[in-house]
């Protein structure tokens, strides 16, 4: 979900997941800092969150696992730029990693490009992954995996979607 700020939204979240009761939470756009992030809670779940370190108001990722889940948080390989957030964990019981991407609108092309870097070296040293996020790259259509207008950052994302089976 795009929280678009989870201090806002959180009652929603909570109403909303307490009738649906998900295993997983992942919420993109929260807006939060490191010392707020921690208190947002859910029931016994367990929380996993990045905030966003840059001049610039907005982005942030936050997970929630249901207990059910062994998830602890996991290095990244390669890190991602400032402007973007990527928030990676991984279930002990089964090694499978689950990745949590916010790519602002705004984003340089280098910083893009980093991004891709840093999501292709998680994919290196994973075998069984699953990315989730918001790269907020309208231009591409997922269905056909092509870009319109065809800018070079969409045509490598959807190369390494391709490439990765994704």
């Amino acid at each position: 979900c795009n929280a678009r700020s989870v201090r806002n939204t959180w009652p929603i979240f909570k109403a909303a997941a307490s009738v649906h009761r998900p295993s997983i939470l992942a919420i993109t756009e929260t807006w939060l800092s490191d010392d707020i992030a921690s208190s947002f809670t859910y029931y016994n779940y367990c929380q996993f969150s990045a905030c966003r370190h840059s001049e610039h108001p907005g982005g942030g990722v936050m997970f929630f696992f249901s207990p059910t889940y062994n998830m602890v948080s996991v290095k990244i390989p390669r890190q991602p730029p400032v402007s973007c957030n990527v928030l990676s964990v991984t279930d002990t019981s089964n090694g499978h990693c689950w990745v949590l991407v916010y790519r602002p609108p705004n984003c340089s092309a280098d910083d893009t490009r980093c991004l891709l870097e840093c999501l292709e070296s998680l994919l290196l040293s994973h075998a069984s992954i699953t990315i989730l996020g918001d790269c907020n790259m309208p231009g591409i259509d997922w269905q056909h995996n092509e870009t319109q207008p065809a800018s070079s950052i969409q045509r490598d994302l959807v190369s390494m979607c391709d490439l990765w089976s994704l």
